[in-house]
């Protein structure tokens, strides 16, 4: 069926389809997001922006021409303490390494339960690495599992918050990818106002660390 001919009810914060064709989102819809930044940009990489024993928030961008553009700021609540199954992994993760990858590299599947499908204030920061003038952004908030295949245990691992830049992810992109969990969690609550607000506060982070995204 062409695009044209599905009936897609979710449209961007700029009220317009999204750009994407149907066979596109179809081989979108089962990849990491850096898989999807990496097959949409042709090129991925991962920058920790900043971090401690609780929190991070990480640069997921492309690069072009010697220049990285950000494609999604992840913030990441980590859930303590940290199950010993995963500490060798997750030591990995401080380090600098890709979530996603790593866990699936070290032989544990990945469980993603929705929080929240919508929108948030764009921070002046965030906006800057994106170089795009949208003042709103489609968020995914999640909380991350982990199963750990050799022991059929389950871990909760941490709580994700992805920021997408208007340039390569909309909430429409998100309600295409996601249809069912969009319809079932875009409104707000509780757990999600928790998560904007620390997005939207990140203006006020940068300025009490001193440090430029």
């Amino acid at each position: 069926m062409d695009a044209q001919e599905r009936d897609y009810p979710f449209f961007s914060s700029e009220g317009l389809p999204d750009r994407y064709s149907d066979s596109l989102i179809d081989e979108l819809t089962p990849m990491l997001n850096s898989q999807r930044i990496l097959r949409l940009f042709g090129t991925y990489g991962i920058e920790v922006l900043y971090q401690n024993d609780k929190f991070r928030i990480s640069n997921l961008y492309s690069s072009d021409e010697d220049k990285n553009t950000m494609r999604t700021c992840a913030f990441v609540n980590f859930c303590n303490p940290v199950a010993p199954s995963l500490l060798d992994t997750h030591r990995s993760i401080v380090a600098g390494s890709s979530m996603g990858a790593t866990l699936a590299k070290n032989g544990f599947k990945i469980i993603k339960t929705p929080i929240f499908f919508g929108e948030s204030n764009l921070p002046t920061e965030i906006k800057t690495q994106m170089n795009v003038e949208s003042a709103s952004c489609a968020v995914h908030v999640y909380k991350m599992s982990v199963l750990n295949q050799n022991e059929s245990v389950v871990n909760d691992y941490c709580i994700i918050s992805e920021v997408h830049s208007p340039s390569y992810i909309t909430c429409n992109t998100l309600a295409r990818i996601y249809p069912e969990e969009y319809i079932r969690h875009n409104q707000m609550n509780e757990q999600a106002k928790e998560q904007l607000e620390n997005i939207e506060n990140i203006d006020v982070l940068v300025k009490n660390i001193g440090y430029t995204l």
